[in-house]
């Protein structure tokens, strides 16, 4: 494994994955481009169906399902596609 800059490189398949700080949209505003990363789960929160499991990340922790404040689905975050690979 070697590491340039930012970017991590492995030889060995599927060992990470990069997700990018890519911030979150409200409305037309960007927040936190470039600083922390927002992602959506696919499952809503049973409690509420204007919120939804995310994980979230800053260049010091990670954040995971109802600990992240940024649940509210009002908020544009990313979707991370995931391929089960299978052929469609």
């Amino acid at each position: 494994m070697t590491k340039e800059g930012t970017h991590t490189y492995s030889m060995k398949k599927d060992l990470y994955i990069f997700l990018p700080a890519g911030g979150y949209l409200q409305g037309k505003d960007f927040g936190n481009a470039n600083v922390d990363g927002y992602y959506w789960s696919c499952e809503l929160k049973p409690e509420s169906p204007y919120e939804a499991y995310s994980l979230t990340f800053d260049d010091t922790d990670v954040y995971i399902e109802n600990e992240s404040e940024n649940s509210f689905r009002y908020l544009g975050q990313p979707v991370r596609p995931v391929y089960d690979g299978k052929k469609r």
